[in-house]
């Protein structure tokens, strides 16, 4: 939904098709996208996707129509879109108050070793922290952002520790007001390549 409190300013790329010399064929807007144009670099699997995820509240967005919008808007930020491989639906909780969680059901056992999170606004922090659990009663704390000061997509946290659950809780945001959102959770048995480039810690506390 590209509506009040939707989603803007998002890069997106389709496939021109020229049906002749100078015509370009009506394009179709997917969320495939066009593919990799080069190695992918990251080979391994992604265990989080299609998992069963719970959230503490969910943003449901009900929209008049408007120029943009002929139909309007009744769309729910559902905590599934964090797991669904797609970069077009994110988990958004109900509200700006904090804290709000996402819980993640794995199906099994992991030895899990790295967690990859896009929170919705890659240039504002978030702080936050990563519980896991083998039953969902009894947890344990494997990441703790919750002072965090950087911001940044993915954010990467790497730890060793078997569990079939994971609790991420947003604990605080740079801005006030901001509601915490998740675009896409990823879920990994082995640490990966750390990310190129990790912004400097912001010198501001959360408004």
């Amino acid at each position: 939904p590209h509506s009040t409190n939707g989603e803007f300013r998002q890069v997106c790329a389709d496939k021109l098709i020229f049906a002749d010399s100078v015509t370009i064929a009506a394009v179709v807007p997917t969320q495939l996208g066009i593919g990799y144009l080069a190695k992918p670099e990251i080979t391994a699997t992604n265990l989080a996707l299609a998992a069963k995820v719970s959230a503490s509240s969910t943003y449901h967005l009900k929209a008049q129509p408007t120029a943009y919008s002929h139909a309007g808007y009744d769309y729910t930020y559902s905590a599934h879109n964090v797991v669904d491989g797609s970069y077009g639906t994110m988990w958004k909780a109900a509200k700006s108050g904090v804290p709000q969680s996402l819980t993640l059901d794995l199906g099994k056992l992991i030895d899990l070793k790295q967690t990859r999170i896009r929170f919705e606004y890659p240039g504002w922090y978030y702080c936050y922290k990563i519980e896991s659990s083998t039953d969902s009663l009894h947890w344990t704390l494997v990441a703790d952002r919750t002072q965090n000061r950087v911001c940044g997509s993915p954010m990467v946290d790497s730890f060793n520790q078997q569990a079939r659950y994971l609790k991420i809780t947003v604990t605080n945001t740079e801005k006030c007001g901001v509601i915490p959102a998740i675009w896409e959770v990823e879920v990994y048995d082995e640490r990966l390549s750390a990310v190129n480039f990790e912004n400097k810690p912001s010198t501001v506390a959360p408004l």
